[in-house]
Order: structure tokens, then C-alpha cells, then sequence
């Protein structure tokens, strides 16, 4: 909201009364801020970028079996951290390690950006879809949501769907 018209609209309030406006200005620069928060969520595509490139990392280091140092891409909201540690251990082994095995590169096909219910401290989750594509040439399907509080993205979630071809050996 630009300068000149927040005080035209204040102007107005404070001709109908001083209560209309105690009331319209706190109102005012919260729709201010807000509405700053709103304009940064469509600035998206680098957003998209910064946090597929935590999804690239997870999917690396899940590749070289480094489950320890994949933990500490999550997000203290994912979940019991000693749940996240076991269930990534899993998926380092086999029949679980089919997800990474071969991993190549992955490119985003679509997201979403969400204002989550911190806004003002510039608090936002997104959601990634995109390609995983792997040695052999076969390619699969990924959904990652990862947050942010601080300017750091941090996985939430995230899942693959392998081809069957890497899952019939």
C-alpha cells in the first residue's frame, strides 16, 4: 500500500471520528504488512530453486548412505527426530536404498508457496513435485515440503516414486 494512499485513507477515517480511527490504523498497517508478506510469496521461482536444492543435498547424501548427515536437513517440526533417524537409516538399506540408487538429478515440475501462520517473522512452507531421473535412464516422480523460519529451507516431508523397472531386479 503505497504512502500517499494510506494517509488518504486515514485522512477519511479521521474525518468520521477519532474511535473509526484508533481502530482503522492498527488495521491499516497490519494489511500493510501482510500485504508485504503476500508480495514476496510471488517472488516463488527462487524461492522454488533455494529449496529444491535442499531436496538435491537430501537425495546426495541419501546416495552416498549418509543418513546422519541427511537428518539435519529436517526440520525440528518433521517429527520425533529419533522416528526420523530410524526411518532414514531404513531407506539408506535395501529394499528402502531403491530410491536413491542411481540417483542422477531431479528438476521441479511445479510448486506452491504457503504463508504458514508466522508470517511476520517471515515463517513460509513449499510444496515441491518434480523429476527424479537416475543412471539407467528411468525416471520417477518426488513431493517434498520443506519450511522456512530464518531464510534456511528444511524438509518436512518428502517422498519418491520410483519406476517399476528399479524396483523389479
Amino acid at each position: 500500500m503505497s504512502a500517499h494512499l494510506l494517509r488518504r485513507v486515514s485522512a477519511w477515517f479521521s474525518a468520521s471520528g477519532p474511535k473509526i480511527a484508533i481502530v482503522a490504523t492498527p488495521v491499516l498497517v497490519a494489511a500493510a504488512l501482510f500485504g508485504g508478506c503476500v508480495v514476496d510469496l510471488v517472488g516463488g521461482s527462487g524461492q522454488s530453486k533455494d529449496a529444491s536444492k535442499v531436496v538435491e543435498k537430501f537425495m546426495q547424501l541419501m546416495l552416498t548412505h549418509r543418513p546422519q548427515a541427511a537428518e539435519s536437513l529436517f526440520a525440528r517440526r518433521a517429527g520425533d527426530p529419533d522416528n526420523v533417524r530410524e526411518q532414514l537409516q531404513a531407506m539408506s538399506r535395501a529394499p528402502g536404498y531403491v530410491w536413491f540408487d542411481g540417483y542422477r538429478t531431479l528438476a521441479v515440475d511445479g510448486y506452491k508457496v504457503q504463508r504458514t501462520q508466522y508470517c511476520i517473522l517471515n515463517s513460509h512452507s513449499i510444496e515441491l513435485r518434480g523429476t527424479v531421473s537416475y543412471d539407467d535412464g528411468s525416471q520417477g516422480k518426488f513431493d517434498a515440503t520443506l519450511t522456512t523460519d530464518e531464510g534456511e529451507w528444511e524438509l518436512v516431508r518428502f517422498n519418491v516414486i520410483v519406476p517399476r523397472s528399479k524396483t523389479i531386479k
